[in-house]
């Protein structure tokens, strides 16, 4: 999808285009194929992952956020419950500068749905952002929450971010 328009930013009117880039997920797990899929959140554990990335220059405003993920096993349907964390700034600011949380997102899983990538949007975690801040963000499952009910790994492929920005 590619979204143009000309709009203003400040005194002045710029075009805008949508823009997209994936944050993967660097996996290498030796002997066993499926667990290079992506991390590997346990269902009996509170297990977190760390991004770090750089907004591209141009970056004006964010569109979505998503991770992307998929079921280890197949597995009973049910849900499994995500806490996001964000903090950021930009160049001699301070690693947090901006901190947003964003807890107890429930996203289901479906019957018999093992290895099928899925996608989860996120809701806006960055909403202070500016072309080239240094963002990290944090995935956490939240296996002992009442509604994680998929008692297989989640694994997390990475992050997909859509934006603006300005050409």
């Amino acid at each position: 999808m590619d979204r143009r328009g000309t709009v203003k930013h400040g005194n002045e009117f710029h075009d805008d285009t949508e823009r997209s880039f994936f944050i993967s997920t660097i996996v290498n797990h030796g002997g066993d194929d499926s667990k290079s899929l992506g991390i590997a959140l346990d269902p009996n554990s509170d297990e977190k992952i760390n991004y770090i990335c750089v907004l591209p220059s141009g970056y004006v405003s964010l569109v979505s956020l998503s991770v992307i993920f998929a079921a280890s096993t197949d597995v009973v349907a049910g849900n499994w419950v995500l806490d996001v964390t964000s903090q950021y700034g930009g160049i001699a600011e301070q690693y947090n500068h901006h901190e947003v949380g964003d807890t107890g997102n429930i996203i289901a899983v479906a019957a018999n749905d093992q290895y099928n990538n899925r996608l989860y949007e996120l809701d806006d975690i960055i909403p202070d952002a500016s072309s080239n801040d240094i963002i990290g963000f944090w995935l956490q499952r939240d296996a002992n929450h009442v509604s994680d009910t998929v008692a297989c790994d989640i694994l997390v492929r990475g992050i997909l971010m859509k934006y603006m920005a300005e050409v």
